[in-house]
């Protein structure tokens, strides 16, 4: 057993059902999957009743993808003490993810309750309104994380709303005692490190996650995923998988719909073969 196989590592969801833009937004209806495209996690998801009614939902899409992902132990759901809110307290109890209810506001503050009642070593952050979830991603930034050389490992260049990103647990708390802490800092939980020079930070980008996969694929004869040209991991870069409006989760929802009718992809290669299906002029291939 690796000296990794012993960190504690949990996935913190912060959710709301008060979006400004798209109330209730993170319960809205994603078409039910057929079949797994991603391997399942020994023992995870046993009832395929449950994890049906899961992935019904965009919230419930994200869980059940984090629940295949192996490396973390926990997942929490933070959200808020609003009573609009405790519809997700419900969700959770259905679901089996543990919840955290606190400020509305500063989300970091949300974060700090779970650490401060729980000895995790480094956690996941993800946001409710992106379920476009690539667990070989999130495995991929496990691996690449070590937690004594880096406070914070990050993938960049994926499509937004699939970035991924890793924190040591101390380097959350110690946030608490430092006075530069602005408001937007306590609402978004990472940016105070992302701007600041004094954390390490471990910066991956696209092209070192397909490398991963590439390699991956030797030994995989199936769901092989080619390296992608300069021109398309840009285009990727541009594309939006998160959900602020009307019309991002139309778009989500049509990913999915065509998703659905796939098997045995990534989740990269399936949105590289919506984009060219929606796209026919300007196609993501090399």
């Amino acid at each position: 057993m690796s000296e990794k196989d012993n960190l504690k590592i949990a996935a913190i969801i912060q959710a709301r059902m008060g979006s400004t833009r798209l109330p209730g937004k993170v319960l809205m209806p994603l078409p039910t999957p057929q079949k797994s495209n991603q391997a399942t996690k020994p023992d995870a998801l046993q009832n395929s009743e449950l994890k049906q009614t899961m992935n019904q939902t965009i919230l419930g899409r994200l869980i059940s993808s984090l629940k295949m992902v192996q490396g973390i132990q926990d997942i929490w759901l933070a959200t808020t003490e609003l009573p609009k809110d405790d519809v997700l307290e419900n969700q959770a109890k259905t679901w089996g993810v543990r919840l955290f209810r606190g400020s509305e506001n500063d989300v970091l503050s949300r974060f700090w309750g779970i650490l401060e009642q729980n000895d995790y070593d480094c956690v996941f952050r993800f946001t409710a309104d992106n379920p476009c979830v690539d667990i070989h991603a999130v495995e991929f930034v496990l691996k690449q994380h070590n937690p004594k050389l880096y406070d914070y490992t990050r993938l960049n260049g994926m499509p937004i709303g699939m970035h991924v990103e890793m924190i040591n647990a101390k380097t959350l708390l110690n946030l608490k005692y430092n006075s530069q802490l602005s408001a937007e800092d306590h609402e978004h939980v990472t940016i105070f490190i992302k701007r600041h020079s004094n954390f390490a930070k471990n910066m991956l980008q696209i092209s070192d996650y397909l490398e991963y996969l590439n390699s991956k694929s030797n030994t995989e004869t199936t769901n092989n995923s080619p390296m992608l040209s300069l021109e398309n991991q840009h285009r990727l870069t541009q594309l939006r998988m998160t959900i602020d409006h009307e019309h991002e989760y139309k778009m989500v929802l049509d990913f999915y719909e065509f998703a659905e009718k796939k098997n045995g992809k990534r989740l990269l290669d399936l949105i590289i073969q919506w984009q060219d299906q929606c796209n026919p002029e300007s196609k993501l291939s090399d």
